[in-house]
Order: C-alpha cells, then sequence, then structure tokens
C-alpha cells in the first residue's frame, strides 16, 4: 500500500495554499473587490431541478454501481412493506449522505443557465476544483494544483448571484438566484473555516 510522507503531505497543502492565495489576488484586481478560493470536490448530487437528475450527474462508474445496487433496494423495500403489515418495523434507510462534505444539492422551479452550467460544471469537475467568490460574483475552475488549474468551467458574474455561508452543522456556501434557484455545496471544515474568515472581507 502507497503511503504519503509528511513532507509530501506538507508541499501538497503548501502548493494548495499557493493557488488559493494567487487566486484570491487575480480575481481581486480584476473585479475591484476582495475574493475568496475554496476548494470543492464534487461526491455526489442531489437534484431537484427541472432539466437535470442525480442520477444523469452521476459518473460512469456511479451509474454502475446505481443499477446493481437498484435491485436489492426494491427487495429492501418490499420485504420492509411485508413485515409492517404485520406490525414489524425495520430501520428506515437514512440519507446521510446530503450532509457530506462534496454534497451538491440544487432546488429549482424553473431553469436558469447559470444554474444548469453550474450543475454541469461541478459534474466535469469532480477531480476538484476551485470555487472563487465576491459580492454576487462567482467562477469555478477545475485543478487543483498549480499546474492543473484550468481556465474558468463556469462564470457567474452579472450580479444575479447572491452568496451566503453557513457554519451551523453541515459547512455550506450557497449561491441563490432568487424566485429561480438555490444551490447549496456542503465544504469540508476546514475549507469552510477558511471561507468564513476570507468572507469577511467582502460581508
Amino acid at each position: 500500500m502507497e503511503t504519503v510522507s509528511a513532507h509530501e503531505q506538507t508541499s501538497s497543502a503548501q502548493g494548495a495554499e499557493a493557488v488559493r492565495a494567487g487566486l484570491e489576488r487575480q480575481y481581486q484586481q480584476a473585479w475591484g473587490v476582495p475574493a475568496a478560493a475554496i476548494f470543492f470536490r464534487t461526491r455526489r448530487f442531489r437534484l431537484d431541478y427541472p432539466g437535470r437528475s442525480n442520477l444523469g450527474a452521476m459518473s460512469l462508474a456511479g451509474r454502475i454501481v446505481w443499477v446493481l445496487c437498484l435491485p436489492f433496494f426494491a427487495i429492501y423495500v418490499l420485504v420492509g412493506s411485508i413485515l409492517s403489515e404485520v406490525g414489524i418495523n425495520i430501520p428506515a434507510l437514512e440519507d446521510k449522505e446530503t450532509v457530506k462534505p462534496g454534497t451538491v444539492r440544487v432546488l429549482g422551479m424553473a431553469k436558469a443557465e447559470p444554474v444548469t452550467s453550474l450543475i454541469d460544471a461541478l459534474r466535469r469537475g469532480r477531480r476538484g476544483g476551485w470555487l472563487v467568490l465576491a459580492h454576487s460574483r462567482a467562477v469555478f475552475l477545475k485543478g487543483s494544483l498549480p499546474k492543473s488549474v484550468d481556465r474558468p468551467t463556469w462564470v457567474c458574474t452579472d450580479g444575479s448571484t447572491r452568496l451566503s455561508l453557513n457554519s451551523d452543522g453541515h459547512n455550506e456556501v450557497h449561491l441563490a438566484w432568487p424566485e429561480m434557484a438555490r444551490a447549496s455545496l456542503y465544504l469540508d471544515p476546514a475549507e469552510c473555516a477558511i471561507a468564513l474568515r476570507q468572507s469577511r472581507k467582502f460581508a
């Protein structure tokens, strides 16, 4: 089993912080306001949005696993319904994944181009990327290391986005388009702490 040395871990962390600082500096200069860069790796989707489904947003491997597990889930539901008829209740399958880091939850009443393109960008950036935020502006760039950060794959700088951060339990960053849709990205606690600290610059 391959292990990562403490030196390699330190170098990786320093590299990530260098990318963060560079992106914040770049977009602060471009936008004229302080910016916060958050690293985010998409792990799962929870979508209630026109034109996009959880299954459609999965990777190929995820779809295969879902198809293979579906018969077992159907049997679980069938057995549960039979037992409930005779007064025996079995524990429900709890949906704890929705609050795990890497979850993307999108709720929408109507399709909006910035929301649809955000879902697609996060789906393509499953290996990780940087979400750069500042006062109703946001971009997403694929890649985690200095040499692998691409040009933005999603941009919303028209002032239509409302941003907020929540560290009470779920460590979320919210991007809202009033009367259309809302996207919530559940962050790693360490990234959320950094985001909260940086966001005070443009609070």
